[in-house]
């Protein structure tokens, strides 16, 4: 079975869908999100514990510049703060 890179899923992702997702690698996750949030970003936490998709999919589709966090057990308390 051939390995799949993540960088090689957001690729075609993009070309499937049109989109420019971008994927980075970070050694301090909160560093990066606040100076995303300084920069104009809204970060979104993805958890199967948060408000259904469908019902935010509107707000979300209004807003050009946001970032992903998605996780799950782990996810320090600070992502949801």
């Amino acid at each position: 079975m051939a390995t799949v890179t993540r960088e090689k899923t957001i690729d075609e992702m993009n070309k499937r869908w049109g989109s420019e997702f971008e994927i980075e690698f970070t050694d301090s996750w909160e560093k990066e999100a606040k100076k995303y949030k300084q920069n104009g970003f809204k970060i979104v936490h993805l958890t199967m514990y948060g408000k259904n998709m469908k019902e935010e999919e509107e707000k979300l589709q209004k807003i050009d510049k946001i970032i992903v966090i998605i996780g799950s057990q782990k996810v320090e308390r600070k992502v949801y703060d």
